[in-house]
């Protein structure tokens, strides 16, 4: 009797500690070391990105709400520019909400493209409980395609993500996407939630990837029904790939490292190119902006039209 009490109370404080370890991960309520200390001192998109001024004043932006595969009420806000078929669809990093990347949109809108930007599960308006970093995300993605689809039968999308928006738009590419999805822009992806966490928990915060990330990927599987350390791998899916794919990456990257992208980038099979910058994360479009637009859309114009 004792020593079932001292195993039960084992496996309890050993639960509890895998709790609060997927919880500083996973829970948008929850209060979690500041990233902008945690290897990306430069300080943009992470936890925020930057609002545009240009989305508040256009008139023409509406809401859209669409019902993902698990049943998940999903929010975004869409514009659409005119006679074109154009569309650009925006994802947004961790933490963060659509709305927060009108910046990137913008470049987009100028140009001519109908605009969406939604905001990932667990964030903004959306609904869900845990925040997805990607791999339930890429089936939302999906939804998400086939609501500008809908709304305009002879869309030709783009996708262009950030961080966790570049990775769920890898890992989609596992997926059947729908072939109005000509090009994918990836910027600063990393191969899978597992690596990267291993990578922060490690060289980061300086705490032992064992056992915090193995009991915190037990509680993940109880509560989100996957295994964020085995699931999902966008080197994996990138194999798969159909469209072409820009990928751009910062050298000085230390929330993930330059090596995972390049471990993205040899897989990827589809046609591609890069943009290396010399910057840290997700931060090409703030520090060498005109660079940045420069390469994506010799990409886009190089590709579009081909697929």
């Amino acid at each position: 009797m004792k020593l079932f009490a001292v195993i039960m109370c084992i496996l309890i404080v050993l639960y509890l500690i895998g709790n609060i370890t997927f919880k500083i991960m996973f829970d948008p309520k929850s209060r979690r070391p500041d990233i902008n200390k945690m290897g990306r001192k430069e300080g943009a998109d992470m936890q925020g990105g930057f609002p545009s001024v240009w989305l508040d004043g256009n008139e023409n932006v509406k809401d859209a709400y669409i019902e993902s595969v698990d049943e998940i009420k999903l929010h975004a806000v869409y514009t659409v520019k005119g006679e074109r078929h154009d569309w650009a669809i925006i994802l947004h990093g961790y933490t963060s909400e659509g709305a927060r990347y009108a910046a990137y949109a913008e470049h987009y809108f100028e140009k001519g493209y109908n605009i969406l930007l939604p905001d990932a599960r667990a964030h903004g308006k959306s609904q869900g409980q845990f925040i997805g970093m990607g791999w339930p995300d890429r089936l939302d993605l999906i939804e998400w395609c086939k609501f500008v689809i809908n709304t305009d039968p002879k869309a030709e999308i783009i996708i262009h993500g950030m961080s966790m928006g570049a990775a769920t738009a890898l890992y989609a590419c596992g997926e059947k996407l729908p072939q109005q999805v000509k090009l994918i822009i990836s910027d600063s992806a990393f191969p899978s939630t597992g690596k990267v966490m291993r990578h922060q928990i490690k060289h980061t915060m300086h705490l032992p990837e064992f056992p915090l990330l193995d009991l915190a990927d037990l509680v993940c599987r109880m509560k989100c029904g996957y295994s964020f350390l085995h699931d999902g791998n966008t080197a994996e899916a990138v194999a798969k790939a159909k469209v072409p794919i820009f990928f751009i990456h910062g050298r000085k990257d230390n929330f993930v490292p330059l090596a995972m992208h390049e471990e993205i980038y040899a897989a990827c099979t589809s046609p591609k190119d890069r943009l290396l910058i010399d910057e840290g994360h997700v931060m090409g479009r703030f520090k060498q902006e005109e660079l940045y637009w420069q390469n994506i859309d010799a990409f886009i114009a190089k590709h579009k039209q081909a697929v």
